[in-house]
């Protein structure tokens, strides 16, 4: 460890190209390394609210975000056996003969309908 220019300790660490320097509060004289804190370190009592509140707020938000979930889940369980009734596979509007002779009429159409622009561009090397 080496002195920083403000008397902390520093530490580097060289990781590939980059070098990180981390900086450490300067050494305390040796009296007070040796003292034990005596007093117990007490956060004030608006402060405990805020956490006792932070948390049951998050509990009970938890709490109505799961029952929402299993609301939701139960009500899709509840009606799925109603949609499989209701989506049935239905059979074709045309039998098979009638599309056939449908898409040969509409290739048809679009060979009268793009036959010469093809032609054309064909003749000039497109």
């Amino acid at each position: 460890m080496k002195k920083g220019p403000l008397g902390q300790n520093q530490l580097q660490l060289h990781l590939y190209t980059y070098t990180y320097t981390i900086l450490f509060p300067p050494s305390l004289p040796e009296t007070k390394k040796n003292q034990v804190l005596q007093e117990p370190i007490m956060i004030s009592v608006l402060a405990q609210e805020r956490l006792l509140g932070a948390a049951l707020g998050s509990i009970f938000t938890g709490m109505v975000v799961f029952e929402q979930r299993r609301s939701i889940y139960k009500s899709i369980s509840d009606t799925q056996p109603q949609l499989n009734s209701q989506f049935q596979v239905r059979e074709p509007i045309f039998g098979k003969e009638a599309r056939s002779e449908l898409a040969r009429m509409w290739n048809k159409g679009v060979d009268q309908a793009f036959g010469p622009a093809i032609q054309y561009l064909s003749s000039h090397g497109w």
